[in-house]
């Protein structure tokens, strides 16, 4: 257990008079009894449990298209690019419903993400030490469409409201930077923390699968996770590339036999926490993708270079990063998988200095869960 200061305990002492019925265990929990049918396909047993050797799936496998599919009731108001060729999405109106909807070839992508999103949202995020508000961070499926009903496999999402961070740091100046991305991360780890505490992890957290939702000046708004397209149960086989994106994966994909697939999501939101103040990953590029992401690293190069810049990167960031988003930084990236904490041995502190006043009553309840546990 950590050790609070005294100006946490205080706080915890206020917080004790009405939120006695969080609780809040110290170790990772066995997946808890959810009442969703596991339906995802057999695993390729040929395959090694280790970086560099992927999980592999044996399904019936649709022709590949190149195009969303025709769907009754669907008046689709913008596309977006595919970045595999098998995967097609939109958003629009479903029968009048402001809707995203997320079209596949991939029938095992499929089944893991609806298995992961209906988990989410029938999970109880008190049991953990959390408010309900946490599945707030999480989009919620209002339909799924499956052959032979339809020619893909279809995913259709009441739509998130919102912006990706990537495209609001690209014009929010350091200062604002400093005042708006504590609480934003603050929101983030807990989702990830319910998230993993279910069993699942996100497997490709960045800047751009972020939504910040909209919001007036002087306020806090609400951040979502999106794009779950990577998900997978922990424990199981990693997926095969492109599953996590260029420069926010860890070193111990590139170097070692270990893993740990809670732990890489930690890794990765540090590495989105670092690129929202440098402008680029701690590892991949030498330049900030403002000045034309020049001199990138090649796959084969990777783990050289990540092992001579160890830490090092860390004084890179800008000067004037808030010294949360700094502490935050150097606790996410730690290059020793062992060493690296799991999202729920994060001191109360850090969490604490990263949230809000609106988010004191979350804080408090993480807090009394570490101290009861």
């Amino acid at each position: 257990m950590r050790f609070l200061s005294t100006g946490s305990l205080y706080l915890v002492a206020a917080a004790t008079l009405y939120l006695s019925h969080f609780s809040h265990a110290q170790q990772m929990p066995a997946m808890p009894s959810l009442t969703i049918p596991n339906t995802l396909p057999s695993k390729d047993t040929k395959t090694g449990g280790v970086p560099g050797k992927f999980l592999g799936t044996q399904t019936t496998a649709l022709p590949q298209t190149q195009q969303m599919p025709a769907i009754s009731g669907f008046i689709a108001t913008r596309n977006y690019p595919s970045k595999d060729g098998k995967t097609h999405s939109a958003s629009g109106k479903y029968f009048g419903t402001q809707v995203y909807i997320k079209c596949t070839t991939d029938a095992a992508a499929y089944n893991r993400e609806k298995i992961a999103i209906n988990a989410i949202q029938a999970g109880n995020p008190v049991r953990f030490g959390m408010t309900a508000s946490v599945k707030k961070a999480f989009p919620v499926l209002y339909k799924v469409l499956e052959p032979p009903i339809i020619k893909q496999y279809c995913l259709i999402y009441n739509e998130v409201m919102g912006v990706s961070l990537d495209k609001h740091i690209a014009s929010w100046m350091v200062e604002k930077r400093n005042a708006m991305l504590p609480n934003i991360f603050a929101q983030i780890i807990t989702a990830l923390n319910y998230m993993h505490r279910l069993g699942w992890v996100h497997n490709d957290i960045t800047l751009s699968n972020i939504l910040v939702g909209f919001y007036q000046e002087g306020t806090m708004p609400q951040a979502s996770i999106v794009d779950f397209g990577s998900v997978q149960r922990d424990g199981e086989r990693l997926l095969p590339p492109p599953a996590s994106t260029f420069g926010y994966r860890p070193l111990e994909d590139y170097d070692t036999n270990a893993l740990s697939h809670f732990k890489r999501d930690v890794w990765m939101l540090g590495a989105t926490v670092y690129a929202s103040m440098a402008d680029m990953p701690p590892y991949g590029y030498e330049k900030p993708i403002s000045q034309g992401r020049e001199e990138i690293w090649t796959e084969s190069i990777m783990p050289t270079n990540m092992r001579t810049r160890g830490d090092s990167f860390l004084l890179w960031l800008p000067k004037n990063t808030g010294e949360n988003l700094r502490t935050l930084a150097k606790t996410l990236l730690v290059t020793n998988l062992s060493a690296r904490p799991y999202f729920q041995q994060l001191s109360a502190k850090l969490l604490y200095s990263l949230s809000a006043e609106g988010g004191k009553r979350r804080f408090l309840g993480q807090t009394l869960g570490k101290l009861i546990s």
